[in-house]
């Protein structure tokens, strides 16, 4: 199973987010950052500075063992994953209960 066409964003706290997409598996859930981010920054001057912090999101990959997996929920538009005493939220998703269920499915649960 995969999140599909459109990005959804890794939230990592109410600052920060990546986009990319989500991949289920037979054993892991994967999250794959986009090549495409939404680059933050300031203007000074007139002249726009990017941050570099979010230039290097493209970069961001990580998967999570299912068997790691303690708890899923889902809620509007989000899925929440806890593993390994980690909390990860992955946003702007759609048929998040089927993302759910799908999860826990895969788990064996």
């Amino acid at each position: 199973m995969d999140s599909g066409v459109f990005p959804i964003s890794y939230v990592k706290n109410v600052m920060s987010s990546t986009n990319g997409k989500l991949y289920l598996t037979s054993q892991r859930l994967v999250f794959k950052a986009g090549a495409l981010q939404g680059v933050g920054g300031v203007y000074a001057g007139g002249v726009f500075i990017p941050n570099p912090a979010d230039a290097g999101k493209a970069k961001e990959y990580f998967a999570i063992s299912l068997s790691q997996i303690t708890s899923v929920e889902s809620g509007w538009a989000n899925v929440t994953v806890q593993a390994g005493g980690q909390k990860f939220k992955f946003g702007g998703m759609r048929k998040t209960d089927e993302w759910r269920e799908a999860i826990r499915r895969a788990m064996g649960r």
